[in-house]
């Protein structure tokens, strides 16, 4: 299937399961492996910091922390990771590690551009700005979190391929699939 044609103009979009290598044990993964000193280096990605994880970024190595202290990027919040990534990479990141805090950014990330996210929770993302949610798995456009979470319970009956709330498919497999990443 061309996953492609799907796609329409819709910016946020969703996969409902798990690309095995998005969703690690831990945070650190997602900074060591998809971040980047210039990523966080960026004015959005400073924003983020601030925002989402009320710090000061002097240097990648060296974010200003009024809980830490002086730590490096491989120390933000998951949340901060994951939007950073978004906004400098075209990388699938798991919601699950995006607090509500987050929502609103991920909303404005996704009026510029396409933003691809994974998660097999439900999560009410149209309290924080979007009025649609396009549903990778099934080809659907969801409007409210009863949508939603129909769509997470077809999910789970269905166990969509090649993504899957019970099967992770290797996360690089994913993003190649059909040149669509």
């Amino acid at each position: 299937m061309n996953l492609q044609i799907l796609w329409g103009d819709f910016m946020l979009k969703i996969i409902i399961g798990f690309p095995s290598k998005a969703i690690p044990g831990y945070t650190g993964f997602i900074g060591s492996v998809f971040l980047s000193e210039k990523c966080v280096e960026t004015d959005i990605s400073k924003r983020i910091v601030k925002e989402i994880d009320k710090s000061e970024v002097i240097s990648a190595n060296s974010i200003i922390s009024p809980v830490l202290g002086n730590i490096g990027y491989p120390k933000l919040s998951g949340g901060a990771q994951c939007l950073i990534i978004l906004a400098n990479t075209n990388e699938i990141v798991p919601l699950h590690f995006m607090g509500d805090n987050c929502f609103s950014i991920l909303h404005e990330l996704s009026i510029d551009r396409d933003i691809i996210v994974s998660t097999g929770d439900i999560r009410d993302l149209f309290s924080w700005g979007f009025e649609e949610v396009y549903i990778i798995n099934s080809g659907r456009t969801i409007h409210n979190v009863i949508e939603f979470s129909q769509e997470i319970q077809f999910a789970r009956e269905k166990n969509y391929e090649p993504y899957s709330v019970r099967k992770h498919i290797d996360y690089f497999k994913a993003r190649d699939m059909e040149g669509i990443f």
